[in-house]
């Protein structure tokens, strides 16, 4: 079986059994900018390095697994999957269609159990992680 096919049953799997989210990682790096030269298979672009996914070493899937606590959770410390999205200040929400991708993820993140939002400011950032 091949990873990429595995992949796509674990993902079906954990959804399955616990309930939660996950996530493809795909973490690369990629150039965006102007192409100003190409030669063959070489290139020369004027542009920024833009990084994808988590970082590297991070795993394939990343998600969250609600947890309900239960009396032997007691004592144990429990990890809470945490999604911030910034914006700069006097930002408001319109509903583009990108706004609405990331509001989607918040929202999916919070039915899960985690916490999820929009941030500005710090103030912002300390109310979500109060919530």
């Amino acid at each position: 079986m091949l990873e990429s096919e595995l992949k796509k049953r674990v993902k079906v799997w954990f959804n399955r059994i616990t309930k939660g989210r996950i996530f493809e990682n795909p973490v690369g790096l990629a150039f965006v900018g102007k192409l100003i030269n190409q030669r063959g298979s070489k290139f020369t672009i004027e542009g920024r390095k833009v990084s994808m996914g988590f970082g590297k070493n991070t795993s394939d899937l990343i998600g969250i697994k609600p947890i309900v606590i239960r009396d032997h959770h007691v004592g144990r410390t429990i990890g809470q999957f945490v999604a911030i999205e910034t914006k700069k200040p006097g930002w408001s929400y319109r509903g583009t269609p990108h706004e609405d991708g990331q509001m989607k993820f918040i929202e999916a993140i919070r039915k899960a159990g985690g916490c999820a939002g929009f941030v500005q400011s710090e103030e912002d950032l300390e109310n979500l992680l109060r919530s």
